[in-house]
């Protein structure tokens, strides 16, 4: 270990440091609060040279702009939720056989893998109630946003679905949720 006496960068008072902290890029200052003021006199610098000033104008047209809105997220699962809400509400007794079908998310390659050698199908309907009613073995309920539409898997497996006895809907809304399980529920 070697000493070399150094003069602060930041005060200018003389101080002992190691060879080994300057190698490193330490040890340009006498202690941590010189550090500390150096690092923000350096940082203030690069700040005002790197962004330009607004002027009166440009931050009065900045300020009235129109703020741009995100895009909503999720629209789907909220109206989903939504839903299940009512439903468990209004039909206690039935609230076992209304369930959400997880094939929706992101997930790595590992678990997706395990997943779909569990039997996990692409295109399943994201709700199904197990009740029979009107003749159809259950009801399967696809949520979909105003402009959404059916992946081809989806189309395919309502097809299979249907074949197999169950009615399926597609539904945009909560008051067109509420309405098909009403008619589905009340048919005889």
């Amino acid at each position: 270990m070697a000493l070399i006496t150094k003069n602060c960068e930041y005060c200018g008072r003389p101080f002992q440091t190691d060879t080994r902290n300057l190698a490193r890029g330490w040890g340009k200052c006498c202690s941590k609060s010189c550090a500390a003021s150096l690092r923000e006199r350096s940082t203030a610098q690069i700040g005002t040279a790197t962004k330009p000033r607004l002027t009166y104008d440009e931050l009065v047209a900045r300020a009235n702009a129109e703020p741009t809105k995100a895009k909503p997220r999720h629209i789907e699962s909220h109206l989903q939720r939504n839903c299940f809400t009512w439903f468990r509400l209004q039909y206690p007794r039935l609230r076992l056989l209304l369930f959400a079908v997880p094939n929706g998310g992101f997930r790595n390659k590992r678990e997706a893998g395990i997943m779909k050698a569990e039997g996990v199908t692409a295109g399943v309907a994201d709700v199904i109630l197990l009740k029979p009613s009107g003749g159809y073995a259950s009801l399967c309920v696809e949520f979909k946003t105003e402009d959404g539409t059916q992946r081809a898997t989806q189309k395919e497996w309502q097809k299979a679905a249907e074949g197999a006895g169950n009615k399926y809907v597609i539904v945009r809304s909560f008051d067109a949720f509420k309405e098909e399980i009403e008619t589905y529920l009340s048919a005889k």
